[in-house]
């Protein structure tokens, strides 16, 4: 999350604080855009406070804009190199760039600012486990695991790509909701989906077209290292196609690792044994996910619950600024 008041704060540093509280209240609202642009105006009044740099890097991350939010963690550890909250921004933004090493080594250095934060910790021990698994010789087995995330029909990740698409809310929107209702007819159908994220292209194709690139993912979600190797793939042809939306569509029942549905308490799961699957949508100013809830193979009424991204999340941050 964001972060509070910064202590021994002075008379001239007040404006910069009561626009940080203002982008503080954005945040927590998950208006992460707006909440970046006013953590930006708190920049230009405060330029050497690094709490606002950290705050605008959590909501950088949030809007995938990864490069951005790492070079403010940088800044932010630059001004404080002895708090650990710079190291953790800079350790989930490499994270988000799949630089595992880069971000261990971050982490690494947040746990030295602190060594009793049980999340920089966490953090750690995940990253030290993907850096010994990439380190790895790829087995034929390995490689034919990797080799599931494959493209459907004529979405290539090196298609050659002609004029930008003006970026539309609506046609994300819409493309959506077209996905949802033919998963649901799917669903319906079979009693199960297909793993796919859908690449919505910010592209027109060299023949002036759009061409949709649907991409299977089968086995993405047996466990935590074939979900990272699919994570790579995803990211960077989503960066060929210049991807202004990607959709995945999930069937619970698919799902070994993460298995969100399994936390509990107050901002757990809340929708019971219910049968379904989930979509999860990223564009580049938003984030969201829900879940489409079936009983005895068809739709409860209301079926499409959204969910809290941070909570529930299965995808990582997917595109990259282009």
């Amino acid at each position: 999350g964001f972060d509070g008041v910064r202590e021994g704060r002075t008379k001239m540093e007040d404006e910069g604080e009561k626009l940080r509280a203002e982008g503080n209240a954005l945040f927590q609202s998950k208006e992460y855009l707006k909440a970046a642009a006013v953590y930006t105006k708190a920049i230009k009044v405060d330029g050497k406070n690094a709490v606002l740099y950290s705050n605008r890097s959590a909501a950088l991350l949030h809007l995938s804009k990864v490069k951005r939010a790492l070079m403010d963690a940088q800044t932010c550890v630059e001004l404080r190199p002895d708090w650990e909250k710079g190291h953790f921004r800079k350790g989930a933004a490499l994270e988000a760039l799949g630089d595992w090493q880069g971000a261990l080594e971050a982490y690494r250095e947040a746990a030295l600012c602190n060594p009793n934060n049980v999340e920089v910790s966490a953090k750690v021990k995940a990253c030290t486990r993907m850096v010994k698994n990439r380190s790895k010789p790829i087995t034929k087995e390995g490689h034919e695991k990797r080799s599931n995330a494959t493209v459907r029909e004529n979405g290539k990740s090196d298609v050659d790509l002609g004029k930008p698409i003006a970026f539309d809310v609506e046609r994300i929107k819409n493309y959506v909701e077209e996905l949802i209702s033919e998963s649901t007819t799917k669903f319906v159908e079979k009693g199960e989906l297909e793993e796919m994220v859908s690449f919505l292209p910010g592209r027109y194709g060299k023949d002036g077209g759009q061409v949709v690139g649907q991409v299977r993912i089968k086995d993405a979600f047996s466990s935590p290292d074939t979900l990272t190797n699919c994570v790579d793939f995803l990211r960077q042809y989503g960066e060929d196609v210049c991807a202004h939306a990607a959709v995945a569509v999930i069937d619970k029942s698919k799902i070994a690792y993460p298995q969100v549905w399994r936390k509990s308490g107050p901002s757990g799961w809340q929708l019971g044994d219910h049968k379904g699957f989930f979509v999860q949508l990223e564009t580049p100013t938003e984030r969201k996910i829900w879940f489409v809830r079936h009983k005895n193979g068809k739709a409860v009424p209301e079926p499409k619950v959204s969910l809290d991204i941070d909570n529930f999340m299965l995808l990582p941050p997917l595109l990259r600024e282009c």
